[in-house]
């Protein structure tokens, strides 16, 4: 006998069977639809108003053009040079520097400064919604960039020249999209060997750029790599710093409290072959230097065939310092007052000494020493750098971008003493050679050895420890001073390995005495650490303060 099944459960059956096919239809439409690409067209931009396009990446802001000159913003430009184009809003001005020039523009104004010099410009530069634009043909030229427009007019391409691009070629048809995936709007077509520049890849696929247009993704296994390219820099014959090819610099500071030094009394300086006189002071924030210049000692050092390369101060004084570094008009007065006082007394190079700076203005002695190098450089002078030994001191240590500097001067000088410094509450070497070791270290991590110079100490600090070491005070002593001093006390000092200087500790008069030296030997090490590190030469505190055989035994240390 049969059974006969109830309607309703045929129905459910008939019901479940049509929901799994439309479950596996849904689920098939859904794969059918990830592996269809989109054939969206991105929006182009306006071409008043093109994308600003550097690598592979669109700047916040577009570029603009009137009366068909290219203007981009300040900002861009900042970015892509590593800071060699700087915007004080103060004054309006854009200051873009290199090695060779310094070009300066001012909102509004058509004349525009290239090392001082005025030339006209087209069109000048503009704020547009708070931000500057600048007219970039002269700027691409003094950088070497590389600007082209697209295609379609959307787009400005602004590339760094000697920055090398891998490309690729499509092996298909395919595209540029917005997003590394095919269903991101299509930003350009791409036709079998099609080249893109390659600026990166994110999960199977390439960021990538077909000439000046915009960036977008491209499918990896839709290109093949092909190599690296460059866009072609000009070449430049740069300033060459110091001529004596194979020759170590061998500087030494001529202390000048009021008259420079009658020359007829200065002695032999074997070895020695620059001389930097303190002459220069910045004297106030608007940029006025004052000058101490003595055209006899020039005479003098020309005749013995050293070069003079005169020293730049602050004063120490650092709200003077701040107010001048800040303004872009009173660096620039300073600058000028340095090229007069140079052609007036035939220098051959500036040594500027600013110490005791806010931390905060670490970023504006950069830019003063960025836009006065190449005005420096077309007057033949060679610019040098002071900085102190690496230490969490702002005024003193974290007030250099020892970095800039050393991209932008001929050489960075280190003054490797005052480890214990007049001020210290506790006696010890005015410069061991640990520390000064590690003091080179810390530097070349940011300027290259053929830039750096070792600062040498002649005096050593005779401390005093009274009542029981609560009252500390010490002087500087000279070579001589130090030597006499200590054969009068009849003490002999005896080296020390772990410091590599020769010490002595004695007590007299109910005082306890103590002096680390330097010496012919300590000479020696330091010269060593010149040779170990490849170091530029050595420049010494100061002339006075050494040995009547000092000089003649650094001529022979410093033999290479």
């Amino acid at each position: 006998m049969a059974t006969v099944q109830p309607a309703t459960t045929s129905r459910r059956v008939r019901t479940s069977a049509v929901i799994v096919s439309l479950a596996v239809g849904a689920a098939a439409a859904v794969i059918l639809w990830r592996r269809v690409p989109s054939s969206e067209i991105a929006l182009p931009h306006a071409p008043d108003r093109p994308a600003l396009v550097t690598g592979g990446r669109v700047f916040d802001l577009p570029a603009r053009f009137a009366e068909d000159t290219l203007l981009v913003p300040a900002a861009f430009l900042a970015e892509l040079s590593d800071g060699a184009v700087a915007w004080d809003p103060a004054s309006g001005t854009v200051i873009a520097t290199t090695a060779e020039a310094v070009v300066r523009m001012r909102t509004g104004e058509l004349t525009a400064y290239i090392n001082q010099r005025p030339v006209s410009l087209s069109i000048a530069p503009v704020m547009v919604e708070d931000a500057p634009y600048v007219p970039v043909e002269p700027i691409a030229r003094l950088l070497a960039l590389d600007v082209s427009r697209g295609d379609t007019g959307g787009t400005v391409a602004v590339d760094r020249a000697d920055v090398p691009f891998q490309t690729a070629e499509a092996v298909e048809r395919t595209a540029l999209r917005t997003r590394p995936t095919i269903k991101a709007p299509i930003v350009e077509a791409l036709e079998p060997f099609d080249t893109v520049y390659v600026f990166g890849e994110s999960n199977g696929w390439y960021l990538a750029r077909r000439g000046s247009g915009m960036p977008g993704y491209v499918p990896k296994e839709s290109t093949c790599l092909k190599g690296l390219t460059t866009v072609p820099k000009q070449s430049v014959e740069y300033y060459q710093a110091w001529k004596r090819t194979g020759e170590r610099i061998c500087m030494v500071w001529e202390h000048v409290l009021g008259n420079s030094p009658v020359p007829s009394k200065i002695g032999p300086l074997p070895g020695v072959n620059v001389v930097s006189p303190t002459w220069l002071r910045l004297s106030e924030k608007s940029g006025t230097i004052t000058c101490r210049a003595d055209p006899a000692y020039v005479n003098w050092a020309h005749q013995r065939g050293y070069e003079v390369w005169a020293l730049l101060d602050n004063g120490f004084d650092p709200k003077l310092t701040a107010e001048f570094l800040n303004n872009p008009a009173a660096r620039e007065n300073a600058a000028r007052a340095i090229l007069l006082y140079s052609e007036l007394y035939g220098l051959d190079g500036i040594n500027l000494d600013f110490e005791n700076m806010d931390q905060r203005d670490a970023r504006t002695f950069a830019q003063f020493v960025r836009e006065l190098v190449p005005l420096c450089h077309e007057q033949g002078l060679t610019v040098s750098v002071d900085v102190t030994v690496k230490s969490p001191s702002p005024n003193w240590s974290l007030c250099y971008d020892r970095k800039a500097l050393g991209e932008s001067a001929d050489y960075v000088i280190l003054m490797a003493y005052d480890e214990f410094s007049s001020a210290s509450r506790k006696p010890g070497p005015v410069s061991s050679l640990p520390w000064t070791d590690k003091g080179i270290r810390t530097l070349l991590e940011e300027v290259p050895p053929s830039k750096v110079v070792l600062g040498i100490p002649f005096y050593s600090r005779l401390w005093r420890e009274e009542n029981g070491g609560s009252q500390v005070t010490s002087r500087a002593l000279s070579m001589d001073d130090a030597a006499a001093f200590l054969r009068q006390a009849q003490v002999e000092p005896i080296w020390d390995e772990s410091l590599k200087l020769h010490v002595a500790r004695f007590d007299q008069g109910g005082s306890r005495y103590s002096i680390w030296l330097e010496d012919f030997r300590s000479l020696g090490e330091r010269v060593a650490l010149v040779k170990r590190y490849g170091l530029r030469g050595i420049a010494a505190w100061r002339r006075g303060f050494e040995s009547v055989t000092t000089w003649a035994t650094l001529q022979e240390l410093m033999k290479y």
